[in-house]
C-alpha cells in the first residue's frame, strides 16, 4: 500500500511537470528527461521513478554497479511497438533519408514523424516535447523499489551524459575512491566533458546528483547528498 502511495506521488510530480511544460511554448519542442529517488530510511528502501534515459545507480562497496533504472529508447521492443501503433518511425536519420530501416547506420535510433523529418528524439519518454507526444512519446514513468543493503555505497542520478562515454568501473572507481559527494559530483561531470569533447567535438547534458549511504545491518542509516551540474 505504501508503495502504491509512492508511486502514485510519483506520477502525480511527472504528470504536474509534464503539464506545466505544456502550458510554456518551449514545450512543443523542447523537452526533458527525468530519473528521481526517495530514500526511506526508517524501512530502509530505496525507490526511483524514472521517464526517459537518464539513470539511477548504486555502487557496492564491492565496486559493481546495479542499475535501478532502465532506459527508454526507441528501439527498445515495447516502446517501438507503441511509437509505431501511434503512426511513428523508428529508424537513424540515414535511414529517414531513404526510409530503409534496414539498411546499415552506426547513428542512434530516434522517432521520426511520417509527415516530415521531425522531432529526432532519441528517448521514447519525455516530459514535454509536445510535438512527438502524438509519435507515441510519453510521459508516463517506470518504478522500482528495492531494500537497502549495508553493502551499497553510493546512489548515481545522472543524465545520458554522463553515462555515454563513461562504462561502470570507472564510475564505480571513482565513487569509492572519492571523499566526498561533491567530489564525486565534480569528478564525473569533468571526465564526461573530457570524454565528451574528445569523442564528438561538443557535450550533452551533464547532470549528477550523488548520495553517499551509510547503511548498517542494525538498521540504523545515514546520509549525504551533492548535486551538481
Amino acid at each position: 500500500e505504501k508503495q502504491m502511495f509512492i508511486q502514485d506521488m510519483f506520477k502525480s510530480s511527472y504528470d504536474a511537470a509534464n503539464n506545466a511544460m505544456e502550458k510554456d511554448q518551449m514545450g512543443a519542442r523542447s523537452g526533458t528527461t527525468a530519473v528521481v529517488t526517495m530514500v526511506d530510511l526508517f524501512e530502509k528502501h530505496l525507490h526511483v521513478a524514472n521517464v526517459g534515459d537518464s539513470r539511477c545507480i548504486v555502487v557496492t562497496k564491492a565496486g559493481n554497479i546495479k542499475a535501478l533504472s532502465s532506459d527508454h529508447v526507441p528501439d527498445k521492443e515495447e516502446e517501438k511497438q507503441r511509437i509505431l501503433s501511434c503512426g511513428g518511425l523508428v529508424m537513424t536519420s540515414e535511414q529517414y533519408d531513404v526510409l530503409d530501416d534496414s539498411i546499415p547506420s552506426a547513428e542512434p535510433v530516434r522517432v521520426w514523424s511520417k509527415e516530415g523529418k521531425f522531432p529526432g528524439c532519441a528517448f521514447s519518454r519525455s516530459i514535454g516535447d509536445f510535438n512527438a507526444k502524438g509519435l507515441g512519446v510519453v510521459a508516463d514513468p517506470d518504478f522500482m523499489d528495492i531494500h537497502l543493503e549495508a553493502e551499497y555505497d553510493t546512489i548515481v542520478l545522472g543524465s545520458d551524459g554522463i553515462f555515454d562515454f563513461m562504462d561502470d568501473s570507472e564510475i564505480a572507481k571513482i565513487a569509492l575512491n572519492s571523499t566526498s559527494p561533491e567530489e564525486i559530483c565534480n569528478s564525473l561531470v569533468g571526465m564526461s566533458y573530457n570524454r565528451w569533447s574528445e569523442n564528438e567535438g561538443r557535450t550533452d547534458d551533464i547532470t549528477v546528483i550523488v548520495i553517499k549511504l551509510r547503511v548498517s545491518e542494525d538498521d540504523n542509516a545515514d546520509n549525504e547528498n551533492r548535486t551538481t551540474s
